[in-house]
């Protein structure tokens, strides 16, 4: 036996999007709320901020340095562990341009601005940039692997 309960909801919504303080909003009643402190700007968005920062710049540099010095050894021997390596290092530069910079812009705007479309894309890429990398990684795996398995 189930009982149906009515309850009213005033369904008017106080367009969010134009208020100046995102801290503060009315309430019909008057009363004003504020945020959780993860939705407001705090310093815990500035440690991401740097913390992101630093790591994207280790990241580029590093990253940068392998891939050209695989492209210069690909060329005098080519190996597959060279070219398995060639490919993930470009995975993890797909990683440090693509979600390291939206992480910062995320954290320092504490809200998504860029429309629901260009959320869709960046999402997209960031998911995709970590499972390149991990998937890479398990190629490399699997082929060192097989190579010992067949010198057995």
């Amino acid at each position: 036996m189930t009982k149906l309960i009515h309850v009213d909801i005033d369904e008017t919504v106080q367009d969010h999007r134009n208020l100046l303080d995102w801290s503060k909003t009315n309430e019909t009643g008057g009363a004003q709320h504020h945020l959780p402190i993860n939705m407001r700007f705090n310093d815990g968005h500035r440690l991401s901020i740097t913390v992101y920062s630093v790591l994207m710049v280790f990241s580029a540099v590093a990253n940068i340095t392998v891939l050209v010095l695989l492209v210069k050894r690909r060329k005098k021997s080519p190996s597959r562990i060279n070219m398995m390596l060639m490919h993930l290092s470009i995975a993890d530069l797909l990683v440090t341009f693509l979600m390291m910079p939206l992480e910062i812009a995320w954290a320092s705007t504490v809200q998504w601005k860029a429309g629901d479309a260009m959320c869709r894309i960046m999402m997209f890429f960031r998911t995709f940039g970590l499972y390149l990398s991990s998937f890479v990684l398990i190629c490399i795996s699997v082929d060192r692997q097989v190579l010992d398995y067949s010198y057995s």
